[in-house]
């Protein structure tokens, strides 16, 4: 199969943005307050997912194999956090922030059938 960036984004998109959404939502909880002070004025003890923007192929690579063509890449996705401050038994909102997040990925396509599985998805930044 010939692929683009806007190819290899619709596979995601359609196959697999669930997966790309819990990721996102996973790393965003488990940014430390070092990370978080990047993007808020005030402290924040933690932040969850708000939105995401848009999401962007920013490079992959594929290379086929006995018929299976494995696609490796980076997705940038602009996000929406809302961060929040720890007061006792209780977490303050602080505000919201827009952030940029990067995921390494891949997947695999049966060139047979056009059928896309196997998909992995990591935070890298």
């Amino acid at each position: 199969m010939l692929l683009n960036k806007n190819i290899v984004f619709e596979i995601i998109d359609t196959n697999f943005i669930d997966d790309v959404t819990a990721c996102c939502e996973e790393s965003v909880l488990r940014m430390d307050e070092g990370e978080l002070s990047d993007y808020f004025e005030e402290y924040a003890d933690k932040a969850c997912l708000a939105a995401i923007y848009d999401i962007n192929v920013e490079n992959y690579d594929d290379e086929e194999t006995d018929g299976i063509q494995t696609v490796e890449g980076l997705l940038e996705i602009a996000a929406l956090i809302n961060g929040y401050a720890d007061w006792g038994d209780e977490a303050e909102y602080i505000g919201d922030a827009e952030v940029i997040l990067g995921f390494a990925f891949s997947f695999q396509i049966d060139t047979q059938t056009n059928e896309a599985g196997f998909f992995d998805i990591a935070w890298e930044y």
